[in-house]
């Protein structure tokens, strides 16, 4: 997970262009709402330079018959098709479970309820580009996919078919990474209006209002390197709403 960066332009602020440093985990890109008020210190280096098998495993998020959403930033170096973002998936043969990632060309959310899934899509993306992208799965029957705060795609789901206890990951899975940079990394147990995720795209974690971490499971800045229980030290990072610290592969 480590490695140096090109300068990078948030697609949201394309004035503002940024010098990217290696930091261990982290690049220190620093980039902004506005030039007052940072939006990040940093992100995850997940598998940039095409190495195998990198990722932070977050341990056990179980998912019960509610509603869930997750969001992340995202800054793809190449799409890898099935490449997860953030996936809570079963690893056995029905691979039960929510993933939000990659397509050959885009971003996706899969719902899988074993032997089949649902999948929503995202209109064709850039690399080398930051996007903010949210899943929400609504369990009375459907499921909406959101880039940078805008409704892109949305289908059924079966409301309660998927239930499990199972380790997620931020990065990887299966044997499928992205490559690329991940921060402001969320998990709900619940709805996210369309309003809270153009709020919450601007926020790291000490940002959030009351309201919107209601229900909040896990949050990961993703700004620096912790040790895998939070404290100070190294190989993991830090859940600041939770203690579901991640542990880097």
């Amino acid at each position: 997970m480590l490695g140096l960066g090109a300068n990078i332009v948030h697609p949201l602020n394309e004035s503002f262009k940024e010098s990217v440093v290696s930091d261990n985990l982290v690049l220190r890109h620093n980039y902004k709402l506005n030039p007052v008020q940072p939006l990040s210190d940093g992100a995850a280096d997940i598998n940039a330079d095409a190495a195998a098998n990198e990722y932070i495993d977050v341990g056990t998020i179980a998912i019960s018959t509610g509603n869930v959403s997750m969001c992340a930033w995202v800054y793809m170096t190449a799409f890898v098709n099935y490449g997860a973002i953030f996936a809570n998936r079963e690893g056995g043969d029905e691979n039960l479970g929510i993933e939000l990632r990659c397509g050959s060309n885009n971003f996706q959310i899969n719902y899988d309820h074993g032997g089949s899934s649902v999948q929503s899509n995202s209109s064709t993306k850039n690399i080398n580009q930051w996007y903010h992208v949210c899943g929400v799965w609504d369990r009375s029957e459907t499921q909406y996919l959101y880039v940078d705060g805008v409704l892109e795609d949305s289908d059924s789901i079966n409301a309660t078919d998927v239930t499990h206890t199972t380790v997620a990951k931020i990065g990887q899975y299966g044997s499928t990474e992205i490559r690329g940079y991940v921060c402001n990394v969320g998990y709900w147990n619940r709805i996210l209006s369309q309003t809270e995720i153009k709020s919450i795209m601007w926020k790291n974690y000490s940002g959030l209002t009351s309201s919107e971490t209601t229900s909040l499971v896990s949050w990961y800045n993703l700004d620096e390197e912790t040790a895998t229980d939070g404290t100070a030290g190294s190989g993991g990072v830090k859940d600041h709403h939770g203690t579901n610290h991640g542990t880097l592969s």
